[in-house]
């Protein structure tokens, strides 16, 4: 089975699938999940302000709400700029991802969010510590 995600950090994808980071007016920085072709549709985004995220924990609102980043093609210029000390990285399995809980939880594990194709865009899962590549490690994007 071939790795889902490319190890060369120049060529790999800043976030996991489409997903964006923008700001919201109510939760501050969020990750959108599914982004909208135009203002007709509604996004869904993840709140911020819990750290073992669920199904229930993503609001929705309409592309316009949103003030969106420009993270570029930079990895670590995305790493940087998550919301609540998330962190990003890869996992073997999910590709990458997005971490939320940061540190991990009481028995060693991390809880992260990994790209879906249902309407939310978002998944999430738990892994021991060591199964995580986190893309803020090492050198500075060139």
């Amino acid at each position: 089975m071939s790795d889902q995600f490319s190890t060369d950090k120049k060529t790999a994808p800043a976030l996991p699938g489409d997903w964006k980071l923008a700001d919201h007016p109510k939760h501050g920085r969020v990750v959108v999940t599914n982004p909208a072709p135009d203002d007709d549709w509604y996004v869904y985004f993840v709140r911020p302000d819990v750290e073992l995220i669920t199904k229930n924990d993503w609001g929705s609102c309409r592309p316009h709400e949103l003030t969106y980043l420009d993270t570029g093609q930079g990895a670590k210029k995305a790493a940087h700029a998550l919301p609540g000390g998330w962190r990003l990285a890869d996992h073997r399995g999910h590709g990458r991802v997005i971490v939320t809980s940061v540190p991990p939880i009481r028995d060693g594990r991390a809880y992260y969010l990994f790209p879906t194709p249902d309407l939310l865009g978002q998944g999430c899962f738990f892994c021991p510590v060591d199964e995580l590549t986190y893309i803020d490690d090492g050198e500075d994007d060139q």
